[in-house]
């Protein structure tokens, strides 16, 4: 189970942090939004991409007052803050999870010490506190 959820957790930061227009990127999108007149954009933590042109831009760089004046410019701006304030969250967890699997692993195959099972323990710990 700590195999999977690292593998999950690697898929997650790998769709939210990959660079560049690729099928792999598109797949593992964090986020579909289909905007007015059709235009469909896939994104990430950092980046957005133009899904019928594949141009990609940071998420930062996206100007949310060309959006209708309804709700969506203030979800754009929120959606904005809340991109940059995930990114140590989702490295601390992928770390986390790391370090869960290698010392989980570590046990399971006779290699079993004090240290690994109080790094199993923090890293389950730690990885239940920063969510």
């Amino acid at each position: 189970l700590s195999l999977s959820g690292l593998g999950f957790a690697i898929l997650g930061f790998l769709g939210g942090f990959s660079l560049g227009p690729t099928a792999f990127r598109e797949d593992l999108a964090w986020v579909k939004y289909t905007g007015p007149a059709g235009r469909s954009l896939y994104g990430g933590v950092q980046h957005l991409c133009d899904e019928s042109t594949h141009e990609c831009f940071r998420l930062q760089d996206a100007d949310c007052i060309l959006l209708p004046k309804t709700d969506a410019h203030q979800h754009c701006k929120t959606c904005q803050d809340a991109a940059k304030d995930m990114v140590v969250p989702i490295v601390l967890c992928t770390i986390t999870y790391f370090l869960y699997a290698r010392n989980t692993w570590l046990r399971y195959t006779g290699q079993d010490s004090t240290k690994a099972k109080v790094m199993s323990c923090f890293s389950c710990f730690f990885a239940g506190v920063n969510f």
